[in-house]
């Protein structure tokens, strides 16, 4: 069974009152902007797959993905949507909190729902990623700089 790639989750009801696991996001705006740190970014580079990945090294990029979250956050985001390099057809790829892999999109390929309203901003090279949480989006910049672009609050 796949380990979550995000870490900590917690539970909520959908409309049909089954539990699903999310991602909180208890933290501030202000938390969500903190600058993400040099570690972070460089687990985030090495999502792209330019490499084929061993799953041990997919295992390390998420442990310092989680690491991050759990030192700093009291948020963890649902997935992480980001530009992919490998090359045409391919457009994004994602880390998600359910999957133990990182997935790459080809531009045809529909997102899940949580995640296609963050696609727009992660095709831009502009930014290193971009955080979904269930309120909102936080554009993570390639310095580590970081702003929240989309809330529902």
């Amino acid at each position: 069974m796949p380990r979550p790639i995000l870490g900590r989750q917690a539970t909520s009801s959908d409309a049909l009152g089954q539990r699903r696991d999310v991602g909180t996001a208890s933290g501030s705006g202000r938390i969500l902007q903190s600058a993400r740190s040099r570690r972070y970014l460089d687990a985030l580079g090495r999502m792209d797959g330019r490499t084929a990945l061993t799953p041990v090294q997919t295992a390390a990029i998420a442990d310092g993905i989680r690491r991050e979250f759990d030192e700093k956050w009291c948020s963890t985001p649902l997935a992480i949507l980001a530009i992919c390099y490998l090359g045409h057809p391919f457009e994004v790829h994602t880390l998600t909190q359910g999957a133990a892999i990182i997935e790459h999109y080809r531009s045809a390929d529909p997102l899940p729902a949580h995640i296609e309203r963050a696609r727009p901003l992660a095709r831009s090279d502009k930014f290193a990623c971009i955080e979904i949480y269930p309120d909102r989006l936080v554009a993570v910049m390639p310095d580590g700089t970081a702003a929240v672009v989309g809330s529902s609050t």
